[in-house]
Order: C-alpha cells, then structure tokens, then sequence
C-alpha cells in the first residue's frame, strides 16, 4: 500500500491509497474515527481497465478533492504505448492523469 490520500468526511476519515500485487496497481479505501484505527474496504474502489483503455496496466497514486458535493478522485493511468502516443517513459507503458467522479460529468 502506499500514496495515501486522507481526507474528513463528516465526522470519520477516508484514506485512498493503493496497491500493488507486482501485476497491477488498483486504488482502495480505509475509513477511521481515530486517524489509528483503519477498516479497509476488502475490494479495489477503482481496478484497472481493459485492454487499451488509459489505466489497462494501472489505475494509481490517487490525489483527491471534493467541490459542490463532487468527488473528483485523479489518480496516474497507465497502458501499453500505442502509435502516435506523444510520450513513453523509460518503462514500456503511456501514462497519463485521469479522474474518476461521483457524479457525471458536463461534456
């Protein structure tokens, strides 16, 4: 685990995080009355995608906010490089920022 993002919710905290199984990266959460005590939710919040969607290798390292009740949780995507990518690390993948939101998003 690890890349914690805590974050007040009413009265408990919420930690994103994630982790990684030496295959793929997928984010979890933990809740908290305490900031010690941690329950972690059993199955990833956001698991990799498909073959050749933007986080088909990894969906990790999350950052997240909220603003009018939304809850924007960005977090670094990762997929095999394709034709046309304009940019490849050293590792043989495309990485990119992506958001997930509680709500649907205006186009």
């Amino acid at each position: 685990v690890s890349d914690p993002c805590v974050l007040r919710d009413g009265s408990r905290w919420v930690m994103f995080f994630f982790g990684y199984d030496y295959k793929q990266a997928q984010e979890g959460i933990a809740l908290s009355d305490d900031l010690l005590s941690w329950s972690k939710y059993p199955e990833p919040i956001i698991t990799v995608g498909g073959k050749g969607e933007l986080d088909s290798i990894f969906a990790h390292k999350p950052s997240v906010i909220t603003d009018n009740g939304i809850l924007y949780h960005y977090y670094t995507a990762s997929r095999r490089p394709e034709e046309g990518d304009r940019t490849c690390n050293i590792f043989p993948e495309f990485r990119t920022i992506t958001v997930a939101a509680s709500r649907k998003l205006p186009e």
